[in-house]
């Protein structure tokens, strides 16, 4: 059993998704919580969230900080699903969360961990504040920097923008996880940025990953899928379990392969219906010819 400490957002999802729409629980530190819970992690939350967010129905068994809502409403996040496979995302309710952050994380015995979790959905999280967080030298550090390169346009949609500081929050993680939609740039910088320091991994979809470490490059492919009912979120849950396997083995190889097999057995189930056993995801990955490692 790993010790998780997730930084981040949660959200109130308003999304088109392949079957439908959804609205509920969301954001990567509901989806990277609720995939750690189902591995039999313990879980600690930091996370912003409103008066109108399902606290007490959502990621039983976390511990959540704070343990009330500090604010009156819970960050909007909507996802369209177009045609073409492309999202259009757009949010409401953005509140200022700088000194949230800071408040929270400065409790020293948060700090050592198994693993440190930061996946911001907003560029919200101060880098003095990812300072602190990530002074402790036992924990695996891994970082989701996807949001870090939103911005928020004068309609509330989401478009692309700069990480201010980059290599520097390089340096403060061990691991890297992000899309090649989260920077257009992704996977021809993923090499120097391994480089830098960090193990570093560029997610393709259905075409699987790939892994950078010290300026070598591997791939490792996707399990096949064919029916999916909701792939948002897939991103943080992939990660959650690369995290959680490379913790267990530091084997990138391995963490890959088991972060494809939750994420693929994940796209069956609704983004509330997360629920499976790890003798689920064994015969998956059995079924498919790969076996993995939990």
């Amino acid at each position: 059993m790993n010790d998780v400490l997730i930084v981040g957002d949660v959200t109130i999802d308003q999304n088109r998704i392949e079957t439908g729409t959804y609205v509920g629980p969301g954001g990567p530190v509901y989806f990277g919580g609720k995939t750690f819970l189902n591995l039999g992690d313990q879980v600690t939350l930091i996370a912003p969230y409103g008066e109108d967010f399902p606290k007490e129905t959502t990621l039983t068994g976390a511990q959540w900080i704070p343990q009330t809502p500090a604010f009156k409403k819970t960050l909007v996040f909507k996802n369209i699903l177009e045609r073409d496979g492309e999202r259009r995302q757009f949010v409401e309710h953005v509140s200022d969360v700088s000194n949230f952050y800071q408040t929270y994380v400065n409790d020293t015995r948060l700090r050592n961990r198994d693993i440190l979790i930061v996946a911001p959905l907003l560029p919200r999280i101060p880098f003095h504040t990812l300072q602190t967080i990530t002074s402790g030298k036992k924990s695996l550090r891994v970082l989701l920097p996807q949001g870090m390169y939103r911005k928020v346009l004068t309609d509330q949609s989401i478009s692309h923008g700069e990480l201010q500081d980059e290599e520097k929050i390089l340096r403060m993680f061990d691991v890297v996880i992000l899309s090649e939609r989260d920077s257009p740039t992704a996977l021809s910088r993923a090499l120097s940025w391994s480089l830098v320091g960090p193990l570093v991994v560029v997610t393709k979809a259905g075409q699987g990953c790939m892994f950078f470490q010290n300026g070598i490059r591997t791939h490792v492919p996707a399990f096949t899928v064919e029916e999916i009912v909701d792939s948002t979120g897939s991103g943080d849950i992939f990660a959650a379990a690369f995290a959680h396997t490379y913790a267990k083995f530091r084997s990138a190889k391995q963490a890959a392969i088991a972060g494809h097999a939750v994420a693929g057995l994940s796209l069956r189930f609704g983004a509330n219906q997360l629920q499976y056993r790890l003798a689920d995801l064994y015969a998956f990955a059995q079924r498919q010819g790969r076996n993995i490692r939990l």
